[in-house]
């Protein structure tokens, strides 16, 4: 699944609206590191990977909140 980024003209949306390929690139990311955290849950952690997962989705949900409010 490949996704084009449009070169210089720019096929991402601006930040100040509420969806298009950024908000769908951070849902995808989001939703990413969701599955691996339950992994690591379910198989242990002995590196602390967790906290290290957990906070970049709170990171990424914290920019898709603060792009949806424009």
């Amino acid at each position: 699944m490949a996704q084009s980024q449009g070169g210089a003209t720019g096929a991402v949306s601006s930040p100040v609206s509420g969806n298009g390929p950024l908000c769908d690139w951070i849902d995808t990311q989001a939703g990413v590191l969701g599955l691996w955290l339950d992994r690591l849950i379910e198989q242990g952690d002995p590196d602390d990977l967790v906290s290290l997962v957990h906070r970049q989705q709170a990171w990424l949900e914290l920019m898709r909140d603060r792009i949806r409010r424009g």
